[in-house]
């Protein structure tokens, strides 16, 4: 009826009359109709809604955290004026409203004078310092092995020849910007809740030393190639502190543990990404944890005693000033000119042309000369076995090797194998071919031809097992 007052509509709750319930019915009727339980699928129905509108009501709290206009410290929690500087309670720094922003959805920025800030300008400099010595174009972005072991890289040959300072000097080497970014990103972000909980020195002596232990981990577990990087000391940081918040129990512990565990995880997905040294990563983070475990939490944090804390700081300091150091000046490594000769040979495409020089300079009646270029392409270790005999042996048998490259390019496979030789199958010969082309480019394109011998014979046969090889 007309003027008639209208009954007042209930509330909206989430599951109940008006919020969706509509959609709810009309399922629940049809569930009925398929032969379903109506009262089981109604329940299920309303309680997934709760859940939906649970997380809706949960983001819009986070994103009125995030966009909170006052500013609150990162000391004592005491809210601000937006336009503060200084916490009125405690008198900490407030930080920019960006830094604000960035703290409440998890990030974090390192004070200027951290030392995880000072850490990350330290793997800036080292960075550029490589890059400069290696003067290659496109070195900026990705470095050279051969430049990477000049410079202290983690090399099992050279750590042979008593060169132990590389597994302090890989934790400031990178081989390139993805990889040197990943690991400011990474320190920005676990090295300042680390100093808060430890203090600054001994936040730097574990980096160190964990890093140290990491890189002789990777070259205990077999490490091939090269070693570097500052993931191994940083897994170390989270497995400190991981290790402490086992051990204090806390809620404060256990939510440090949890970050750390989350962070090395994420160490871990990014170092399948590059293929990282996942030795040094293991190392760092197992060694870590057993000392943040083995240690009373007391201990651990930044209420231990004053004259502990000084040596630690000293010590910490010393290690990374004495690695920033060698980084930065390298010592002379035999291993090292070793190694870049190797690489060198095997980036020209070619390694046969400086031994065919060689032995064209023996041709030549210069033995002295040829046997001194020689000596330059074989390893320190070898060179006791280089000798006038061997260097004509070895010229005798490349001169062989020519003159069946030149028949093989006018005649084919069979005038180097004989057919019973060759492999049985159109792919394996055209493997074998293939082979055989690429050794006869390198053995007569753009190199000296050697005398060729009175007589070729045919190589023995290869065995199923070794086609393709060699």
């Amino acid at each position: 009826m007309a003027g008639e007052p209208k009954k007042p509509e209930s509330p909206k709750t989430p599951g109940g009359p008006g919020d969706g319930q509509d959609w709810v019915e009309r399922l629940t009727r049809l569930a009925g109709l398929v032969g379903m339980n109506p009262i089981q699928v109604r329940w299920r129905l309303r309680r997934m809604q709760q859940r939906w509108a649970a997380r809706k009501a949960d983001a819009r709290t986070t994103v009125d955290h995030v966009t909170y206009r006052h500013k609150t410290c990162p000391a004592c929690g005491r809210v601000n004026d937006a336009g503060a500087r200084r916490c009125s309670g405690c008198g900490a720094a407030l930080g920019s409203r960006p830094m604000q922003v960035l703290r409440r959805i998890g990030l974090s920025l390192p004070s200027f004078l951290s030392v995880s800030s000072l850490l990350g300008l330290a793997l800036v400099v080292v960075y550029a310092r490589v890059v400069l010595g290696e003067g290659l174009p496109g070195s900026v972005v990705s470095l050279r092995p051969d430049t990477l072991v000049a410079f202290g890289g983690n090399f099992p040959p050279a750590n042979a020849q008593g060169e132990w300072w590389r597994l302090a000097c890989a934790i400031f080497l990178h081989a390139g910007l993805w990889h040197l970014g990943f690991n400011l990103f990474a320190l920005s972000q676990i090295g300042p809740p680390i100093e808060h909980i430890f203090g600054r020195g001994r936040m730097l002596l574990v980096f160190m030393l964990t890093g140290i232990l990491a890189s002789l981990g990777s070259h205990l577990w077999g490490l091939r190639g090269v070693g570097i990087g500052a993931s191994g000391a940083i897994m170390g940081l989270c497995g400190v502190a991981a290790g402490w918040g086992q051990r204090d129990g806390t809620t404060v512990g256990r939510n440090v543990r949890n970050l750390m565990f989350k962070w090395a995880v994420y160490t871990t997905i990014f170092g399948l990404l590059v293929n990282a040294d996942h030795a040094a990563h293991l190392t760092g983070f197992g060694v870590g944890f057993a000392l943040g475990f083995a240690m009373k939490p007391a201990h651990m944090q930044r209420s231990a005693r004053a004259g502990l804390r000084v040596v630690e700081s000293l010590v910490g300091a010393a290690l990374a000033l004495a690695t920033l150091a060698l980084c930065l000046s390298p010592p002379q490594s035999r291993a090292a000119e070793d190694f870049r000769r190797r690489f060198d040979l095997a980036e020209g495409g070619n390694m046969y042309a400086p031994i065919l020089e060689a032995c064209e300079l023996a041709a030549r009646g210069r033995s002295a000369e040829a046997l001194a270029r020689f000596l330059e392409l074989v390893p320190e270790e070898s060179q006791a076995l280089v000798t006038p005999a061997a260097l004509e042996s070895t010229c005798r048998g490349l001169a062989e090797r020519q003159a069946l490259c030149r028949r093989f390019r006018a005649e084919g496979l069979t005038a180097i194998y004989p057919p019973e030789a060759l492999p049985a199958s159109d792919y394996e010969r055209t493997q074998l071919e293939r082979k055989e082309r690429g050794l006869c480019s390198d053995l007569l394109d753009g190199v000296p031809a050697l005398s060729e011998p009175e007589a070729a014979p045919h190589p023995p046969a290869p065995s199923p097992a070794g086609r393709g090889g060699g």
